[in-house]
């Protein structure tokens, strides 16, 4: 049987990074199901549209299509399903997500082009309907939560057939656990996932990012679960096997500011943290309250002052527009910002999306009807006019500037996190370098580059930032610098790319040719690649 397991977000979000990318559960689904026997297609439509994605998907000729919807994408899939199925009546539908897990009945009498509507996990759940499909009699399709991660392939292990998937890009977002224990109104997980947390051991996230590393020649990865580091001694155990595996990799992640200290931030950046984002939401003890977070506003500052003090860039998830929210709320929001000096924000209005518990109040009180998703086609419902919300955000964004200047690491910041550091982690040496390069001081750049390459040699991180810094100074030393980058990660297309442009700008055009065909090789999908090639075939 062949299947094909789609995204695609609403059109005009098509060139937003994070919106465009598929959400990682409907490739674990692809991944999982690849594993089984099924013949399967890995589809990302979201630079397509319904129209267009309905005739590639047509050509691919599915018996089957599993599809992940959200609320804010759900218009571009209803579409897409119905369309599909104008042309073909006997490609079965099973639509999951965040959306239908908590529309499930809604969606199928809306939409009777659905077959099913798997709630919650889908793995297990997909593959049943896809081996019994004559058998099954019900509807929406719910089953047991999978206890034990590790059985699952990786992600990144699929190897089927891709459309509109860059490997490099999609695949460095990184799912290490399911689920929350925490209860925040604003938010679907308590209710999808029923706040039981299940986890990958550490050992099985390192053999991913070795797998990434040398299949897709990933450096870079992001953890996406809800809370990273709610297990402290998965983290540590994590971390001591990641410094050991010498992999070198960049990366951030999530984190709950009521999970974090000191000594985990420090085993983090040890091993290449350099960022991290806390779901703050708010400085007001009252609103916090509301969000029913379970933290306060000196929590929040002393996970920030922790990771400050740890050297490792730091940012805050912040919300406005929840009711009773006044102006006061808004001004200690911004004097937390002052106080806990994040390097960057995130800040979105309060929005109502099924699932949530703030969504539920609402409902029973009558202010909001699941009618608004059925009749009516906004991404977002807003607690508030964002009459008033827009002012409030422009007011802590122009806050935040401030903010962020004053938060920027300085030398007597990294020469103390040398100090700590016993001479300076790998990452904080890339972390001055890159300090040195944004205020002009190319030589101190350099040398702090250099001295991380002397330090950590096969450390692909300084060929790459002085290979890039000299690329107009020095180009034959920045070929050199990034031929030994490649030499590092054989698979990482990057360092060709940059020797292609390198060579393109001494007027070397064949030579500046065949490294751009390496790229192309190591990565085809990357437009920059594709676009880099088009160009120099005509100059060759």
């Amino acid at each position: 049987m062949k299947v094909a397991c789609i995204y695609l977000c609403n059109y005009k979000d098509k060139n937003d990074y994070y919106i465009s990318l598929m959400p990682s559960g409907i490739i674990s689904i692809a991944s999982y199901l690849e594993s089984k026997g099924f013949d399967v297609v890995l589809a990302n439509l979201s630079t397509y549209g319904a129209k267009k994605g309905v005739d590639i998907i047509l050509k691919e000729d599915p018996d089957a299509i599993a599809i992940s919807i959200f609320s804010y994408n759900r218009e571009e899939s209803f579409k897409f399903i119905k369309e599909i199925k104008k042309h073909n009546a006997d490609i079965k539908i099973i639509a999951g997500g965040q959306h239908p897990t908590f529309l499930s009945e809604e969606l199928l009498k809306e939409y009777p082009e659905i077959d099913y509507v798997v709630k919650g996990e889908g793995e297990i759940a997909v593959e049943e309907i896809l081996q019994q499909h004559k058998k099954i009699t019900a509807k929406i399709i719910s089953r047991e939560r999978i206890a034990k991660l590790d059985e699952l392939p990786f992600v990144s292990a699929f190897s089927g057939r891709m459309i509109g998937v860059n490997p490099n890009e999609q695949f460095q977002f990184i799912i290490t656990s399911r689920g929350c224990p925490s209860h925040c109104t604003y938010c679907s997980s308590p209710n999808f996932w029923k706040q039981k947390v299940t986890f990958r051991s550490a050992k099985s996230i390192i053999d991913e990012l070795m797998l990434l590393r040398d299949k897709y020649g990933v450096i870079y990865f992001s953890i996406r679960d809800d809370n990273f580091t709610l297990n402290k001694k998965r983290v540590i155990e994590f971390t001591d096997l990641l410094r050991k595996s010498e992999l070198n990799m960049m990366w951030d992640c999530q984190a709950r500011v009521d999970t974090i200290d000191y000594e985990m931030l420090m085993a983090m950046k040890s091993c290449g943290l350099e960022h991290i984002q806390f779901g703050v939401e708010s400085g007001s003890e009252k609103i916090l309250r509301l969000y029913d977070k379970s933290i306060t506003a000196d929590m929040i500052k002393k996970a920030a002052e922790a990771t400050r003090r740890a050297g490792i860039y730091l940012s805050f998830y912040l919300m406005v527009g929840m009711d009773e929210e006044s102006e006061d709320d808004i001004d200690l929001t911004i004097k937390l910002l002052h106080e806990a000096l994040p390097h960057d924000a995130v800040i979105s209005p309060v929005a109502y999306y099924p699932g949530t518990e703030l969504y539920n109040i609402s409902r029973k009180k009558g202010k909001v009807s699941d009618e608004i998703w059925l009749k009516a086609k906004p991404e977002a419902v807003y607690l508030k006019d964002q009459k008033i919300t827009l002012p409030q955000i422009n007011k802590i964004m122009k806050e935040l500037a401030v903010v962020s200047k004053r938060a920027s690491y300085t030398l007597k910041d990294f020469k103390k996190m040398k100090e700590a550091e016993n001479g300076g982690f790998w990452i904080t040496h890339i972390m001055e370098g890159d300090y040195y390069i944004s205020r002009g001081h190319i030589s101190e750049g350099q040398k702090a580059y250099k001295n991380l390459i002397k330090k950590y040699p096969q450390n692909i991180w300084g060929y790459l930032r002085l290979g890039d810094l000299l690329t107009n100074i020095y180009p034959l030393e920045s070929i050199k610098y990034l031929h030994q980058a490649a030499e590092i990660a054989p698979a990482y297309y990057w360092p060709w790319f940059l020797i292609a442009t390198v060579q393109l700008n001494l007027k070397r055009y064949k030579d500046a040719y065949s490294s751009a065909q390496k790229a192309l090789k190591l990565n085809p999908y990357d437009n920059d690649v594709l676009s880099l090639i088009k160009k120099l075939s005509k100059l060759k």
